[in-house]
């Protein structure tokens, strides 16, 4: 039974999570069988090199969900798939990397509402593209299990082949990229695209409002939450400094300090080398590059304008109210629960949808600002 699947220690996702979600994929697959002994909770600690807190959660979790049943004198036995209440199996797939609020948030409300319509869910979690090449190994074996349906966060050319020639049916939920020019392959039941555009123009419409002249774009891949095209449009010059993703960006506080770095480098050219205004393109960078800021003494909207893409209730935390283009991914997550349970129920199909943030003004940009005077350099 040892070598079923291993952890991560660096994975944004806590340890006992992870064993739950292994525990999960193997007996959805048949790796553990219906009847077969299951792992003590001294053994999980010997086979992961985890603590008995987490051993004894992970049992107590698969217990609930009615995926193992303890024995007395005996022991905890995989419940066999006929005697369970489950009405199939629907297989979520982080295809976009780890570090992601939205990939937590989303696999945590569709195992919920999963669980309560009757429906096992298993999950994977795929390295990011630009960390590592793809290995689809695990992924193929899942499949393999014939899932009732699965839910593909972020649309990757590869995971989507894998997924078409097992010929199940799938829907995607995707940053806006539309590969194969937006025909999906295979049995595709539908597409939830993220949507930056009325965010964005309303962010644009603020700088232009706000005589904004120069922004500097601080973000991962090109186009990602971008709003270059949109504030070259009202005639505002835009710069952009591009982070390349690397393994370490499996932990988040890798990525605050080089979000961090990033402003250092800038501010060594002097406070009058700042633009009228900072965009960042991802939360966790915002957040180290809030700490670089700090450090030197600038002061927002004074010195220079910041905004961050962020998540409703998390980063990036700040004394004053940051201006931010926002998710609210609970309430998204549970909307597109609620969807994947009506294909499932087939009271409905999953149509083609777009889901979108909101530009929310804080106190780093504030509505009425007047343009800022240059600084002598």
């Amino acid at each position: 039974m040892q070598g079923l699947f291993t952890i991560d220690r660096l994975m944004a996702k806590s340890l006992t999570k992870q064993i739950c979600d292994g525990y999960r994929a193997a007996i959805a697959d048949g790796r553990l069988a219906g009847g077969e002994h299951f792992p003590t909770c001294r053994e999980i600690c010997d086979e992961f090199g985890v603590s008995m807190i987490v051993s004894a959660a992970v049992v107590k979790q698969l217990g609930r969900e009615g995926l193992i049943r303890s024995r007395p004198h005996s022991g905890s036995f995989v419940v066999p798939r006929k005697s369970t209440a489950w009405r199939g199996t629907v297989l979520f797939v982080n295809a976009g990397g780890t570090v992601s609020a939205y990939a937590s948030v989303l696999a945590a409300t569709l195992r919920e509402s999963m669980t309560a319509a009757g429906f096992l869910l298993a999950s994977i979690d795929m390295p990011s593209r630009f960390i590592e090449e793809t290995d689809i190994s695990r992924l193929s074996a899942a499949l393999a299990a014939r899932p009732s349906l699965v839910v593909l966060l972020h649309a990757r050319p590869e995971v989507l082949a894998a997924v078409a020639r097992a010929g199940v049916d799938y829907v995607v939920a995707d940053d806006g990229a539309k590969p194969y020019n937006g025909k999906m392959p295979g049995s595709c039941r539908g597409v939830v695209v993220t949507d930056y555009r009325s965010a964005i123009a309303d962010f644009a419409a603020h700088c232009k409002a706000a005589g904004v002249r120069s922004v500097m774009e601080v973000g991962f891949e090109k186009g990602y939450a971008s709003a270059v095209a949109a504030l070259r449009r009202s005639g505002i010059g835009v710069s952009t400094l591009r982070v390349k993703e690397t393994v370490e960006f499996r932990h988040y506080g890798h990525v605050q300090r080089v979000g961090l770095a990033a402003v250092e480098k800038l501010l060594a050219k002097g406070k009058g080398a700042l633009p009228d205004l900072v965009y960042f393109t991802d939360d966790y960078l915002a957040s180290g590059a809030l700490i670089s800021f700090a450090r030197h003494g600038i002061r927002f909207p004074d010195d220079v304008r910041f905004v961050s893409l962020a998540t409703k209730g998390f980063e990036p935390v700040w004394w004053q109210e940051v201006t931010r283009i926002e998710w609210n991914w609970f309430a998204q997550g549970e909307a597109f629960a609620r969807r994947i349970v009506d294909l499932l129920e087939s009271r409905t199909t999953c149509s083609n949808v777009a889901i979108t943030p909101e530009y929310v003004t804080g106190d780093t940009f504030p509505v009425r600002v007047l343009p800022r005077k240059r600084r002598a350099k």
